[in-house]
């Protein structure tokens, strides 16, 4: 098993900020009166762009009438707060990333707005071997379309099949598979269950992963 490029999500695969942005998100939605539950947010929020799930919050009614920006903006501030207490980065999944773009090209391709991948890129310390970023901006579909991956491949030169995609989530997986890609699932206990068996390889842990 060969590739000549590799292809990793941010959120949930590269640091455990997923489940984050979905209590946030829920947060910010409960703040202003609207009742929804953990499963709702946890729909709402895992695997989908950023785009999205703005959108959807914007339909909600208490802000009809907001911007995206707007509600990026608070969405963004919960966030942060969460921030102040935890440690979110994957030690072995930020190793794998660096071991194999000693290697091969390694790009981030996320549905979080661009700004937001590149200050995580640069705090998790692989802004020096990252050899792409694309963010929600750079997409007019999110996941599960494989928009984001074909693109990503298709600027670093490299074939969709000879391509490796890391996600965790359903929609992430079902993506990378769209594209022609081979797909390394991480399904962590303690975190949201996805369903991931479309992935050519499920994982624990990053670091399960072995290459070459």
């Amino acid at each position: 098993m060969s590739f000549d490029a590799a292809l990793f999500d941010l959120d949930g695969t590269l640091q455990d900020s997923e489940i984050h942005w979905v209590y946030a998100t829920r947060d910010f939605i409960r703040d202003n009166g609207v009742p929804i539950t953990d499963e709702e947010a946890t729909a709402l929020v895992y695997g989908r762009s950023a785009t999205d799930i703005y959108t959807d919050v914007a339909g909600l009614p208490p802000f009809r009438g907001k911007t995206l920006d707007f509600i990026a903006a608070r969405i963004r501030d919960y966030f942060a707060e969460r921030m102040k207490t935890e440690e979110i980065a994957f030690p072995s999944s930020v190793a794998l990333f660096r071991r194999l773009a000693a290697d091969m090209p390694v790009a981030i391709v996320s549905g979080s707005p661009r700004g937001d991948v590149e200050k995580a890129a640069a705090e998790l310390g692989l802004a020096d071997v990252c050899s792409l970023v694309l963010g929600a901006e750079d997409c007019e579909k999110g996941k599960p379309d494989p928009e984001g991956f074909l693109k990503a491949a298709a600027r670093l030169g490299v074939e969709p099949s000879r391509c490796v995609v890391f996600e965790d989530s359903r929609a992430g997986v079902l993506a990378a598979k769209a594209g022609g890609m081979y797909c390394v699932a991480v399904s962590r206990a303690g975190r949201p269950r996805q369903d991931v068996s479309a992935a050519d390889v499920v994982v624990s842990d990053l670091g399960e992963f072995r290459y070459p």
